[in-house]
């Protein structure tokens, strides 16, 4: 997500992937070890079929309340109060695929909270158990380095990308990145 706001040439690739042109994954990803968070999320599976070797994580919250609270003061809004540019356009066709709501101005949660399970029991009915876990963000290092098979790092877990973080990030009045 972070990337979103520093590299605002990319929402155009981004937006192609949404409407179904899918990259070149190994070229547009060429620059990274990882990708996550969204719009990466979205694309897990083609992602997953170019790089065998990559683990699949499954990051959820503790409910989906905490979820959809989590989208409603963050993501959505900066989306729907965003000017006409490619950063709009691009975000609102994510969230059409990831959400499958075609009024994003007007998306019940309803709506929203059924596309969060979608794409959950989409992850757990295809990932492949062996290179697939689920996790939450309270969870810390511990699972995803015992998944990995790496040690726990003696630093505390990192929590970036909190609500106010994403405000402080966007800028007040500015709900998305000017392209």
């Amino acid at each position: 997500m972070h990337e979103l706001f520093e590299r605002p040439d990319d929402a155009p690739v981004w937006q192609a992937a949404a409407e179904g042109a899918v990259p070149d994954w190994t070229k547009f990803l060429s620059n990274y070890v990882a990708a996550t968070d969204w719009p990466s999320s979205l694309f897990w599976d083609s992602m997953a079929a170019v790089f065998p070797d990559a683990p699949i994580l499954l990051s959820t919250r503790s409910d989906e309340e905490t979820w959809y609270a989590s989208v409603v003061k963050t993501v959505l809004p900066a989306t729907q109060q965003a000017e006409d540019s490619p950063w709009r356009d691009m975000a609102c066709a994510l969230f059409k695929k990831g959400v499958d709501i075609e009024d994003l101005l007007s998306p019940t949660k309803e709506q929203m909270i059924a596309g969060y399970r979608a794409h959950n029991a989409r992850v757990r009915e295809l990932a492949l158990s062996d290179r697939s876990f689920e996790w939450q963000p309270e969870d810390g290092w511990g699972p995803i380095c015992e998944a990995l098979k790496l040690p726990v790092p003696a630093t505390d877990f990192p929590h970036e990308n909190t609500r106010k973080d994403f405000a402080e990030r966007i800028g007040s009045g500015t709900p998305a990145p000017k392209t």
